[in-house]
């Protein structure tokens, strides 16, 4: 009787190290992909967050081609304003001469 109580013991105790393993596997398994998930939502949510830094810059690069352009035309504007200006100044002194 002491014999079948210690083979049940030992057969209970290498069922509980098998759990206790198959559980350690598990765990590692459960870790590796709680790992390579998260790497690859980083790797997207970076791709993610360049696309759109690179979408934003493009879009302040046309905001500031625009206000370039505009720039250019007030300074014609300006040039040709002077022109006129001098023009005026010039024929306003030799009308006082």
């Amino acid at each position: 009787m002491d014999q079948r109580v210690l083979e049940y013991i030992k057969k209970s105790e290498k069922e509980a190290e098998d759990i206790v393993k198959n559980a350690e596997k598990e765990k590692e398994k459960i870790i590796l992909k709680a790992r390579h998930d998260s790497l690859k939502l980083l790797e997207k949510k970076e791709k993610e967050l360049d696309e759109k830094k690179d979408k934003d810059i493009n879009k302040e690069k046309e905001r500031l081609k625009k206000k370039k352009k505009e720039i250019d035309k007030l300074i014609q504007k300006a040039d040709k304003n002077k022109s006129k200006a001098v023009d005026f100044v010039l024929k306003e002194f030799n009308r006082m001469i």
